[in-house]
């Protein structure tokens, strides 16, 4: 994978606009604007934390004397594919999901994933998923197996206290934090940015690859 170091906002929006995706700008008239996306590894043995979620955020100061936007950008370790347990147990006979990557605009919401905790949800339009069928340690990328629909690729948390080790049953092809605290800080900007902009979001995976 590439080194974290790589991936500077400057850097993303450059794959951004290679591949055609918008990239939200921020506007002094409002408060804070965000860009949300994953960064998968180039690792097709499954199980591991060895990706990234990204968001890039950017508030106008409070403070009147500064006058230009404050812009951070957070890389959380994550997953954005399935563990090992969910990929020798398919929860759907077609194979288990794996998101394509690309960008999904206005797909997401905040809502309670399987009705337990605020999650960015896969409320409001389709996605396009891999399956992986063959109940091997590999994840498949086969574009002949490609499904678009609404299969609940959920953004969340693993476990609630402590970073677990590895993925197992945590994702079944959701993206997913392993440390809860990146994911409560995570969620801090998703409840503001739907008050500022209502509880719609953009979610991009991009690949390690798309940087070299």
């Amino acid at each position: 994978m590439a080194q974290k170091q790589a991936f500077t906002v400057q850097a993303i929006q450059q794959v951004y606009s290679k591949k055609g995706y918008t990239w939200r700008t921020h506007y002094s008239d409002y408060p804070m604007t965000i860009n949300l996306g994953g960064i998968r590894s180039p690792q097709r043995v499954a199980n591991k934390f060895d990706d990234f979620i990204f968001m890039s955020v950017v508030t106008t100061p409070e403070d009147q004397t500064i006058s230009q936007p404050q812009e951070s950008l957070y890389l959380w370790p994550a997953t954005t594919d399935p563990g090992l347990f969910w990929l020798g147990n398919p929860p759907s006979p077609h194979g288990t999901a794996i998101l394509v990557p690309d960008q999904y605009t206005d797909v997401y919401s905040i809502d309670k994933h399987r009705g337990k905790y605020d999650a960015l949800c896969q409320r409001l339009g389709p996605v396009y998923v891999y399956r992986d069928s063959n109940k091997d340690h590999l994840l498949d990328f086969d574009p002949q197996t490609v499904m678009k629909g609404y299969f609940g690729i959920n953004i969340h948390r693993s476990h609630p206290l402590v970073p677990p080790d590895v993925v197992s049953k945590y994702s079944a092809g959701c993206q997913v934090f392993v440390d809860p605290n990146d994911y409560s800080m995570f969620m801090s900007f998703c409840y503001r940015s739907a008050e500022i902009y209502g509880n719609t979001f953009t979610y991009t995976l991009l690949e390690s690859k798309d940087f070299s």
